[in-house]
C-alpha cells in the first residue's frame, strides 16, 4: 500500500465532515448554503470512490441516487415544500449514500429535523430575550416568527450519521489502518 493512501483517505473523510459542518453552520447563521459548498461535497465523492475502490457500476448507482434526489428536491422546491439549498445538499449527500443507504439517510435526516424543529420552536420562545436574540441575526431581526427551519443542519447531521454505514467507510478504514 502506498504510504500516502491513509493520509489521503483521512483527508477526504475530514473534508467531507468539515463541508457538512460548514453547510449546517451557514444555514443556521444566514439561512443559505453556497453552491461551492454543495459542489465540493459532490466533487469530493469521486476521489473518495476511487481511493476506496468502489466499482464503476456502484459509482453509477450512487450518481443515479443523487440525481433522483436532486429531481425530487427540485419538485419539492417548486411547490414550496423544500428550500433550494436543502434539496441540493440532500442530493449531494445522497450521492455519498447510494441506493444501499438512502433510506437510512432519510430516516436520520427526519430524526435530526424533528430535533432541530423542537430546538427552533424553543428558541423562538427564548428569543423574546433581547440579549440572546443578538447572537443569531435572522432570529434577532424579527424574522424568527415566520423564518423557515434551517434544515440543512438536519441534512448535514443525517449525512454524518449515515456515512459510517456507507459502502465507502469499510474501505476507508482499511486504507487508513492498513488492514
Amino acid at each position: 500500500m502506498d504510504p500516502a493512501t491513509p493520509w489521503f483517505a483521512a483527508s477526504i473523510v475530514a473534508l467531507y465532515i468539515a463541508l457538512l459542518a460548514y453547510a449546517a453552520y451557514s444555514d443556521i447563521r444566514r439561512l443559505e448554503v453556497g453552491n461551492p459548498v454543495v459542489a465540493g461535497i459532490m466533487i469530493l465523492f469521486f476521489p473518495a470512490a476511487w481511493i476506496s475502490g468502489l466499482p464503476l457500476e456502484s459509482v453509477v448507482w450512487h450518481a443515479g441516487t443523487g440525481l433522483a434526489v436532486l429531481i425530487a428536491g427540485f419538485v419539492l422546491f417548486s411547490i414550496g415544500l423544500m428550500g433550494g439549498a436543502d434539496g441540493k445538499l440532500l442530493a449531494a449527500t445522497a450521492l455519498w449514500c447510494g441506493t444501499d443507504e438512502i433510506m437510512r439517510l432519510i430516516i436520520y435526516v427526519a430524526l435530526a429535523g424533528g430535533i432541530l424543529a423542537g430546538i427552533v420552536l424553543a428558541a423562538r420562545v427564548l428569543m423574546r430575550s433581547p440579549s440572546l436574540g443578538r447572537r443569531i441575526p435572522w432570529l434577532a431581526e424579527g424574522r424568527w416568527r415566520d423564518a423557515p427551519i434551517p434544515y440543512c443542519a438536519a441534512i448535514a447531521a443525517g449525512a454524518a450519521l449515515t456515512f459510517p454505514h456507507t459502502p465507502l467507510m469499510p474501505r476507508f478504514l482499511a486504507d487508513m489502518t492498513g488492514y
